[in-house]
């Protein structure tokens, strides 16, 4: 019954010579017609394996590979499945020789009622039903019943997965008239492949494809972040599945000028008057509904009036952009990182990505002897306004929060990331799987298609006020992480402190000067920035060059492996690593406004490797969201007016995401 996409027809496939009318120039997923290498070999699953069959520990072996296969792609290849390969190559053969009928028997077989008249079943441009007799009656039923006990295998194989309570539960959502519809796709050569699709992008609209592919012919591609790729052919050993169930790939056919192309899907859907929606045992509060209920025969209706028109899924508006997968799945499975993440080749600044050496070491205050109240004091404030003048940021050691309180919080907070992408996902910062808020797990938001994505993943939580924190989205496994976050989260507070009395000092302010601008309800947020390596670090950033939004951020940085730079003069420094557990203290661009420019905040970024994943967590100090920023009214006068404008800070936050996107400072946007 799947309708999903129009089979290349029968109307070209011989004899015309003109040049084919070429999609529309503005049809964004038009271009790249050739398809970009797969990133690793297509994911091949064994059926027997999977099953249970060679023992449990092969078979979790395989569930793993599955899962995997599922959560980066949507599609894998399917081995040892128990069907016979002189079948479906008997299938192959008996379809090409139809195709090679003179046109006129093949209309006898039309999908044109009295020649006018569309209908699902026949020969034309769309779907053969599994039970029609185009072909040899006994051929395409044995390959049916054949392929309906692989489809069973694999829907059993991914309700474990979900832990549903019984492994028929899927085969069971088919109702009890599911159907199961074949459809042999022509491909014929084509004068100007580059201007054509044989399919053009869609998602399939039933719970499951089979599909056997060309063993020689390749012309399938399917989409991933942003990037066309096309799968390779493969023998008849081997069907490729194609799964709704998770999130189903957007998927397209491409043509070539000398070869022709067939394929044979088998497409299984519910029961026309079953109601689609998310499976009861799925759905709790941390996991509601993220689709509406939908008949499957208006679902059907509503996928083909989309894609007649050349747009893609039905549900909702395909947005699929906006939700990147998270960076550590992708890095587990990609040799290449994908187009959405590699630094534009005219960046003036992706040379630099190596990172000079600092010309000096990192400015280090001491905190204890900068809040004494003797001559040592005034020694540390002439470094830290050495250090705010030079860089905008500095290292602080003597702070009094234990090492092995912070050893402890990053140790937990790496074991969440650890953790199965399942379990990270009750923690997601995409409401309903789609709408997305600054708290939870997973990465920033994506303005634009065009916007070039960080190679990292983050848990962003708000600590303070205590009391609005939503621990709903802190996690809860291990069970050490909330309450090592609180404490750390009280010491860092007095550490903040300390260093605003000693700017404010700097400023000839009363010590609470700064301290006072935040408001009735300032907010302190921890990131845990997570960047795993990148097989190909010299074409990603881990985090784009940026200044800080906030007043204040405190950085505790991954004592083993160095990626933070900072940039000064137009060149980018590399922050060395450090051991003994001191913070690096970085001014905001909040900070540099109130201050009217004497404290500025640095432009810094992060870097990946190829060998080592990278942790760290920043605790970021704001003002009340409903707080006007604005130049301290102490430190102005005639010679010293206002620098930059008046803004509320939750409009600032706001226009600070639209600028970061797009790689710019928004402070330049508010200078006078």
């Amino acid at each position: 019954m799947e309708p999903a996409e129009h089979r290349a027809g029968a109307g070209g496939r011989r004899g015309g010579t003109a040049d084919p009318v070429p999609d529309p120039e503005e049809d964004r997923l038009g271009g790249h017609l050739a398809g970009a290498e797969m990133p690793e070999p297509v994911p091949v699953i064994d059926l027997f394996r999977v099953s249970g069959s060679h023992g449990a520990a092969e078979a979790e072996q395989e569930a793993a590979k599955l899962r995997s296969a599922l959560h980066s792609w949507g599609f894998f290849l399917v081995t040892n499945h128990g069907m016979e390969t002189s079948l479906m190559d008997a299938m192959a053969t008996a379809s090409r020789a139809f195709f090679q009928l003179p046109l006129e028997g093949n209309q006898d077989h039309s999908n044109l009622k009295d020649r006018k008249h569309w209908r699902l079943e026949g020969y034309g441009n769309d779907d053969v039903n599994a039970q029609d007799q185009i072909l040899d009656c006994d051929l395409l039923h044995e390959y049916t019943v054949s392929c309906g006990r692989i489809k069973d295998g694999i829907l059993r194989a991914m309700a474990r997965l979900l832990e549903l309570d019984d492994d028929d539960c899927l085969i069971d959502e088919l109702g009890d008239r599911g159907s199961t519809y074949a459809r042999f796709n022509y491909y014929p050569p084509c004068p100007r492949p580059d201007l054509v699709l044989g399919i053009r992008p869609h998602c399939d609209v039933g719970v499951l494809t089979l599909l056997l592919m060309d063993r020689d012919v390749a012309g399938l591609q399917v989409l991933r972040d942003g990037t066309w790729y096309g799968v390779p052919p493969v023998g008849h050993g081997y069907g490729l599945t194609l799964a709704s169930l998770w999130r189903s790939p957007v998927h397209r056919a491409v043509t070539n000028s000398e070869q022709e192309r067939i394929s044979l899907a088998m497409f299984y859907a519910a029961d026309l008057e079953k109601e689609i929606e998310p499976l009861a045992q799925l759905l709790d509060e941390k996991q509601p509904a993220r689709y509406k209920r939908v008949k499957c025969r208006d679902l059907l209706a509503a996928h083909r009036d989309t894609n007649g028109a050349g747009q893609e899924n039905t549900m909702a508006d395909d947005e699929s952009w906006r939700l990147p997968s998270t960076v550590q799945e992708l890095a587990a499975t990609v040799q290449d990182p994908p187009s959405r993440y590699r630094i534009p080749e005219q960046d003036p600044l992706s040379d630099q990505l190596a990172g000079a050496e600092m010309p000096e070491p990192v400015p280090t205050i001491n905190l204890r002897r900068l809040l004494a109240s003797d001559d040592v004091a005034d020694e540390e404030a002439a470094k830290l306004r050495s250090a705010l003048q030079r860089w905008g940021f500095f290292l602080v050691t003597d702070h009094g929060i234990e090492a092995s309180l912070m050893d402890a919080l990053i140790a937990s907070a790496r074991e969440f990331f650890r953790k199965p992408l399942e379990e990270k996902q009750a923690y997601s910062n995409l409401i309903g799987g789609k709408q997305w808020q600054l708290e939870g797990y997973g990465n920033d938001p994506v303005k634009t298609q065009d916007q070039i994505l960080d190679w990292s993943d983050r848990l962003h939580l708000r600590v303070e006020p205590e009391d609005e924190r939503n621990l709903d989205r802190w996690p809860g496994h291990p069970e050490s992480f909330r309450g090592l976050l609180h404490e750390y989260t009280v010491s860092c507070k007095r550490v903040k402190d300390g260093i605003l009395r000693a700017m404010a000092r700097l400023l000839e302010l009363e010590d609470d000067g700064i301290l006072g601008q935040f408001g009735d309800k300032g907010t302190t947020y921890a990131r845990f920035n997570y960047y795993p390596a990148c097989p190909r670090p010299e074409l990603v950033l881990g985090l784009r060059p940026h200044s800080d939004v906030c007043v204040l951020t405190l950085l505790l940085m991954d004592k083993h492996v160095a990626g933070l730079q900072v940039l000064r003069d137009g060149t980018w420094y590399g922050v060395p690593p450090v051991s003994d557990r001191a913070l690096l203290v970085n001014v905001g661009v909040s900070l540099e406004i109130m201050s009217n420019g004497m404290f500025r905040g640095p432009v810094h970024r992060a870097v990946t490797n190829s060998e080592k994943e990278r942790m760290s967590l920043a605790m970021f100090y704001s003002t009340d969201l409903e707080k006007e920023i604005e130049p301290i009214a102490e430190l102005l006068d005639e010679k010293q007016p206002a620098r930059y404008k008046k803004i509320k800070f939750r409009d600032f936050v706001a226009t600070h995401y639209d600028y970061f996107s797009k790689r710019e400072r928004v402070i330049e946007s508010l200078k006078i």
